[in-house]
């Protein structure tokens, strides 16, 4: 029977390695079991903190969401209550993004939404209005149409052909 030499074969498995952990400090870089125990320690974190992330941004969102809602004489969780009692269904990212960027169309919002509460009257009230997702032509669609918002920024609404994303009629 022949015999074997893995020498190739442990090389390649701990180059491997030791290419993951380039950027390392000290021996955590250079020597294997080092790096292998570094590198488990990474991947907890990294598992870990994908999902960390997902709550600090909602976290964010909603502080950006607060502090301009009390720029327009309401607070989040009304704001937020009335947004689900209208049917309008923007996500939080969506309207913490309106609320930084894009001031007076975050006031249309809010003022169609606390309409609601204020005791106006409901005519949509069984439409649902959806624009959360990554068509920004659609989010803007939907705000001209809801809200009355003709310009966002630069951007009109009413000509497609100025718009700085594709138009979908």
């Amino acid at each position: 029977m022949s015999r074997v030499k893995r020498g190739a074969t442990a090389h390649k498995k701990r180059e491997r390695l030791l290419k993951q952990t380039k950027g390392y400090k000290w021996g955590r870089k250079s020597k294997e079991r080092e790096a292998r125990q570094a590198l488990m320690k990474a991947w907890t974190y990294s598992y870990r903190d994908r999902r960390t992330k997902k709550r600090d941004f909602r976290r964010l969102w909603q502080a950006k969401i607060n502090a301009a809602a009390r720029e327009n004489n309401t607070t989040y969780s009304i704001l937020i209550h009335a947004l689900k009692k209208k049917n309008i269904i923007l996500n939080r990212k969506i309207l913490a993004d309106l609320a930084e960027n894009e001031p007076e169309a975050f006031s249309a919002v809010v003022s169609q939404a606390s309409s609601e509460l204020n005791g106006g009257a409901s005519e949509a009230a069984d439409d649902v209005v959806l624009f959360h997702g990554h068509d920004g032509a659609g989010l803007f669609r939907g705000l001209q149409h809801c809200f009355g918002v003709q310009r966002l920024d630069g951007v009109h609404l009413d000509d497609p052909d100025r718009m700085p994303f594709p138009y979908i009629a």
